[in-house]
């Protein structure tokens, strides 16, 4: 083992590519992969917004790592069989409010004959009991290295891990800078081929692993499968919709004096999912549709007072009543963070919606049930959103 001191962390592993090199060559991979998350960090951070962009030379990079650390610590090769079909779930962590967890949980209840093991790559470890309490209550097994352990520690512990679990699929879901998760992707890959699903759930940043090739790519809409294959169109593409149960009653529908039914639009997540300024924050997006839409705007999920002061004060500037939007707690199995959700009540409780995403997955959720499921809407599309409702007239 060769850990990773503090002063490597704050000091040496920088995001400069020559102090990869560097590492490498004087045969020190613990600071060879601080320096590559290092990189990855400040590549997410630089890339937000850009579109599902993949970090080729971070990748390729870490390819270089991985030969490396195979050739001079191989794994063990023991096979730990299950005593039914088993699903294994790379997870860098899972938070209270976000679409990343819900997703995760909704696959493993898809299976409840099988067993689901789910292994926490350890690479960020800021919610760790909540993490593991979530999966435990699915009846699934919550792996975890030990906290206290380096980066690279952890890495060739989850090597270890997927080398001997004998699994019938793995998925992987992973924050876009865990390099952890994408060096253990890239290694199983082989082995795993197409039974090893990389899902895409935030294509709005860069995201190591993005294009790894040889495996299964599971888009959850159908434009995110188009942009993908643009992109690489040698890629294996499936298209996995989710949908979000609204019940067996109809909506009720709440309709003005003049008979019209009203617009009522919805953003869900906590206000961290929503950090764009100038004409695209939050409080002057929902003013302008609210002044198209003359309807009502609902958010689901938690905010702090100074952002609802902040919607309220835009909503007032424009001469909106700041009672035209409303806060709820979250909703069970609707929980698409960072999304602005443009949907018309119509007669017999049916109704579409549009989604304008920031990022998380079931950001970009098709709502299939009593409703008509519409291609989500680019970042871009919030310019002429004005003049697209005005024209729709259904």
């Amino acid at each position: 083992m060769n850990p990773v001191s503090q002063g490597q962390l704050d000091g040496t592993a920088t995001a400069n590519p020559d102090h990869f090199d560097a590492a490498l060559a004087q045969g020190n991979p613990a600071l060879a992969l601080e320096v590559l998350f290092t990189q990855a960090l400040a590549e997410v951070r630089r890339g937000a917004g850009r579109g599902g962009l993949a970090t080729g030379v971070l990748d390729a990079a870490g390819r270089r790592l991985l030969a490396h650390v195979a050739a001079a610590t191989p794994t063990s090769g023991a096979l730990i069989g299950f005593d039914r079909p088993a699903n294994l779930y790379i997870v860098t962590e899972l938070y209270q409010a976000g679409g990343h967890r819900v997703l995760l949980e909704q696959m493993i209840r898809a299976r409840p004959l099988e067993r689901h093991i789910v292994l926490f790559t350890g690479t960020l470890e800021r919610t760790r009991d909540f993490s593991r309490a979530r999966i435990t209550e699915l009846g699934a097994f919550a792996i975890s290295p030990d906290p206290e352990a380096g980066l690279y520690d952890k890495w060739l512990w989850l090597r270890e891990k997927l080398a001997a679990y004998a699994a019938r699929r793995v998925f992987l879901l992973h924050h876009p800078e865990d390099v952890v998760a994408a060096l253990a992707a890239e290694e199983i890959a082989p082995r795993y081929g197409h039974r090893l699903y990389l899902l895409h759930h935030a294509d709005t940043v860069v995201s190591l692993a993005a294009d790894l090739a040889g495996v299964t790519h599971l888009a959850i809409r159908p434009e995110q499968k188009a942009r993908i294959l643009a992109g690489n169109p040698d890629l294996r593409v499936v298209l996995m919709p989710l949908v979000a149960p609204l019940g067996d009653q109809p909506p009720k529908r709440a309709k003005r004096a003049s008979g019209a039914v009203p617009e009522i639009t919805v953003t869900c997540g906590n206000e961290k999912k929503f950090t764009l300024n100038g004409p695209l924050a939050f409080p002057d997006v929902i003013a302008r549709i609210l002044k198209v839409t003359d309807g009502r705007h609902v958010h689901i999920g938690p905010v702090s007072p100074a952002f609802v002061r902040a919607t309220h004060r835009a909503l007032t500037k424009a001469g909106l009543s700041p009672g035209r939007v409303a806060y709820l707690v979250e909703i069970p199995d609707l929980r698409p963070p960072g999304c602005v959700m443009v949907g018309r009540v119509r007669p017999r409780g049916q109704g579409f919606w549009r989604q304008l995403a920031e990022t998380g997955s079931p950001t970009r959720r098709l709502f299939a049930s009593r409703s008509d499921p519409m291609p989500s809407a680019p970042r871009t599309a919030w310019a002429p959103f004005r003049r697209r409702v005005a024209r729709s007239g259904s």
